[in-house]
This record gives C-alpha cells, sequence and structure tokens, in this order.
C-alpha cells in the first residue's frame, strides 16, 4: 500500500478534488487492496456476506 499523505484543504470542494485525483493515481490493483485492507479493518476476519443478505430481505 502506498504510504499515508496528509492534504489540507480550505474547503469540501477542493478536499474532493484532491480525493478523486488520488484515486485516479492509484491502479486498479492498488485500489482494490486499500478496499481490501479496509474491509478487513472494519470487518476482521468474520466478514458478512452481502449478496446472502440481500437473500434474505426479499
Amino acid at each position: 500500500m502506498k504510504k499515508n499523505i496528509v492534504h489540507l484543504s480550505k474547503g469540501f470542494a477542493e478536499a474532493r478534488v484532491w480525493e478523486i485525483s488520488q484515486e485516479l493515481s492509484m491502479t486498479p490493483a492498488e485500489r482494490q487492496e486499500a478496499a481490501l485492507y479496509l474491509r478487513e479493518k472494519v470487518w476482521g476476519a468474520n466478514q458478512p456476506d452481502v449478496r446472502e443478505w440481500h437473500r434474505r430481505t426479499k
């Protein structure tokens, strides 16, 4: 994963533009790696299956 970078913005619009530029600078593999890292950080090793939840709510 890339090193954490801090960017202080003067407003929400500037922050959003910077965020989008950072996302576009990442390769698809880097974005998938970041998503996997965040999912494991939030849900841990026992991650719920979203597809199963959708099947039960119909």
